[in-house]
């Protein structure tokens, strides 16, 4: 039986050992890759009340 693996966004076959290493990513990683440099410039503009609010 196949399925569909959500995190490593791709059909593997059930009880299918999945390896995650440097070259072998998730999709969760490259998402969160793809919009690291839009949240680096967010927290780089916030005001400064909102980042020292603790």
């Amino acid at each position: 039986m196949d399925v569909y693996h959500v995190v490593t966004e791709s059909p593997i076959a059930a009880g299918q050992v999945i390896l995650f290493d440097e070259n072998h990513h998730s999709g969760v990683y490259d998402r969160v890759q793809e919009k690291l440099l839009l949240v680096k410039e967010i927290n780089a503009n916030l005001p400064e009340k909102i980042v020292n609010r603790r």
